[in-house]
């Protein structure tokens, strides 16, 4: 009887323990998941207002009299007419600026001259901006918590 008394109090101790252990290890991951939520809070409000690069094509002709580029797109981007990108050398620095023009031609898309001197063979980037909810414009889904918010057509 003595040799089974001691089980029941290890298990006990165990299931103690474990308890214990599960306790502090989820109060740790509240407070650190709070912790995050405020620190990342700044961060991806910076993220979203920093612009990115975004890698356009490449200088496939360039024209010098007639002041414009031709670049071959190595993505799907829509860029809009009135675009700015840059046109960089073979160490990667800014060595020219081109305007998107309206005209285009399957993955072929054409820019004017803006400043610096374009060379066939550069890289093209631009910078692409986030755009940021205004505050005065509607949510872009409906909160379902005011009934008044909702239309239900019949």
């Amino acid at each position: 009887m003595q040799v089974h008394s001691w089980i029941p109090r290890f298990l006990f101790l165990l299931s103690i323990a474990t308890a214990l252990g599960a306790c502090r290890s989820t109060g740790d991951k509240k407070s650190g998941e709070a912790a995050a939520a405020t620190s990342t809070s700044p961060l991806a409000e910076s993220l979203a207002s920093a612009p990115t690069t975004l890698p356009v094509g490449v200088v496939h002709l360039v024209d010098e009299s007639a002041r414009f580029v031709l670049i071959r797109s190595t993505r799907g981007l829509q860029l809009e007419p009135g675009t700015v990108l840059t046109l960089h050398g073979d160490q990667g620095q800014a060595s020219a600026r081109v305007k998107v023009s309206p005209a285009r031609k399957g993955a072929f898309l054409t820019a004017d001259f803006l400043d610096g001197i374009p060379v066939k063979g550069q890289q093209v980037t631009t910078d692409y901006q986030r755009p940021t909810p205004d505050a005065g414009a509607a949510p872009a889904f409906p909160d379902f918590s005011d009934p008044n918010a909702v239309q239900v057509l019949e």
